[in-house]
């Protein structure tokens, strides 16, 4: 993922998810001498740099001829990388170029002002070299790329729709003047640095990783094998939405549905349209009596299983206390006789919300708000699944090379021979094979773990804590987390429709 949790929003995320985000930073370089001398020429002032990126090499005419006239009117020199018709309102102070070495301007010390379209590669530079921006997104993921740098306080966003020289001119003018524009990024800056592995060389370990390993199919879900209505929990849904009613009228039969536990609440109809057979039209008829022995189908025929299966079900849904259609109308009936059937529904509905959703266990767990989590496993051997990005595991961080034994129990080990001290497991050569597999792949790491560990517990002491890394969730309401104000919302819609029947 070309992402970096400095700017991204935190969130679960599986462990085969791997962020490379900022690989294409890298230190600035020397400028070519021209545009060192330009640079060099604005004194204390500095320059802003403008690019809209690669594919937009100019804008509509009029949008640049505002743009110029705001430039002009401060006392920064400008590098504008623009392809079009020069504007009539270009400044002494703005250079024009078709082409700019974009990182090594972001990293030239007198840069104040990054002016971009919002494009990943664009933003990430910017926070690699700790340049704040204002931003002019123009398509794709560029609106939402700047606004979380507008929430971070490092870019201030400027709508080209209504984009004049006063607006272009205000915006700029209050990221070169407020300082936490500048703070801001520079404190993104040092988050982004401070890694434990470049972001290119953790990419280029974890593509050879899955070449050597053949896959890496211990980090990936086992969900993706989930037949749909589980994945998506449509299954947990009906049940939920089951407690909320009193009656259920399900069209479905168990002769040919599997058998699963229902609430007594669950009436099954099944086959309630099925009636006596009448006589077929006498076109029709005719059409089927000239077949003969032979009927219109060959294979189902001649294998007798088809049909004695069918008459099979046939007789068990057939064999019913009462007719469908006529036990769904008792039921409807006998909810409005009994002003609903509360005895038939489960307890559970009466549990405090808390107690239900196990809210009262969630609590304690957020309630230990750490900035960083260091859990002592694997995913070697535990199921994969998505976790936040202040969760680092460091399992088998005691592990170390094995040293000589003390004689007596050398002496003892060899005396085993060939045969060890088990047999089952060593006449069983998939316990070895396996074994030696999980071994592999847990030993092929970017890093050890004690190491890994070690630099996050330093990472939260350097950084005064973690908190771009943890989820925004634990500062929410708590009916808003756990979605109780949605819940209340869908169940009073439930009772109006219950009371409109």
């Amino acid at each position: 993922m070309r992402n970096d949790f400095v700017f991204e929003f935190p969130r679960p995320t599986m462990p085969n998810v791997v962020y490379m985000g900022g690989f294409q930073c890298k230190p600035s370089k020397p400028l070519p001498q021209h545009l060192e001398e330009f640079v060099q020429s604005s004194g204390e002032h500095g320059v802003i740099i403008m690019s809209m990126g690669a594919f937009v090499g100019q804008l509509p005419h009029d949008v640049t001829e505002e743009i110029a006239a705001a430039f002009a009117q401060l006392p920064q020199k400008i590098i504008w990388r623009h392809t079009g018709k020069r504007p009539d309102t270009l400044g002494n102070n703005t250079l024009l170029v078709n082409w700019m070495p974009q990182n090594d301007l972001l990293g030239h010390p007198k840069t104040r002002v990054f002016v971009a379209h919002g494009g990943t590669n664009g933003v990430l530079e910017a926070v690699c070299h700790g340049v704040p921006m204002v931003g002019l997104p123009l398509m794709f993921d560029q609106p939402d790329n700047l606004s979380r740098m507008k929430i971070r306080g490092t870019a201030k966003i400027v709508d080209i729709g209504n984009l004049d020289r006063g607006i272009f001119l205000q915006a700029l003018q209050e990221v070169l003047h407020e300082p936490s524009y500048r703070m801001n990024m520079q404190r993104l800056s040092r988050l982004h640095l401070d890694q434990p592995m470049k972001p290119l060389d953790r990419a280029v370990f974890w593509i050879e990783f899955v070449m050597r390993h053949k896959g890496a199919a211990h980090l990936r879900t086992e969900s993706y094998k989930m037949p749909w209505y589980a994945y998506h929990s449509v299954d947990v849904i009906v049940v939920l939405l089951s407690i909320a009613a009193d009656i259920w009228l399900m069209r479905n039969d168990f002769v040919f549905e599997f058998p699963r536990p229902t609430m007594p609440n669950i009436v099954y109809m099944g086959g309630f349209q099925c009636k006596p057979s009448k006589p077929l039209p006498q076109h029709l008829e005719e059409f089927v009596q000239s077949s003969g022995e032979h009927g219109a189908l060959q294979e189902v025929l001649h294998e007798p299983s088809y049909r004695m299966n069918m008459q099979r079900l046939s007789k068990l849904h057939l064999d019913q206390p009462m007719k469908p259609l006529d036990r769904a109308v008792f039921w409807i009936e006998f909810v409005m006789r009994h002003k609903g059937a509360a005895h038939l529904r489960t307890e559970s509905y009466k549990m405090p919300w808390y107690a239900y959703h196990s809210v009262d266990v969630v609590v304690v767990l957020l309630s230990i708000a750490a900035d960083i989590w260091l859990m002592r496993n694997d995913f070697v051997f535990e199921f994969p699944r998505p976790t936040m990005p202040n969760v680092v595991y460091m399992g088998g961080f005691q592990c170390k090379p094995s040293k000589p034994l003390p004689q007596h129990l050398e002496e003892f080990v060899q005396s085993s021979g060939e045969h060890g001290a088990l047999q089952e497991v060593l006449h069983e050569p998939s316990y070895r094979m396996n074994m030696q597999r999980l071994s592999k792949l847990h030993l092929d790491q970017p890093m050890k773990p004690l190491d890994r560990a070690v630099f996050w517990i330093e990472f939260v002491m350097r950084h005064k804590g973690a908190a771009h890394l943890r989820t925004e969730s634990y500062k929410m309401p708590w009916y808003a987390y756990h979605s109780v104000d949605v819940v209340v919302v869908l169940l009073s819609i439930i009772s109006v429709l219950q009371g409109m029947l």
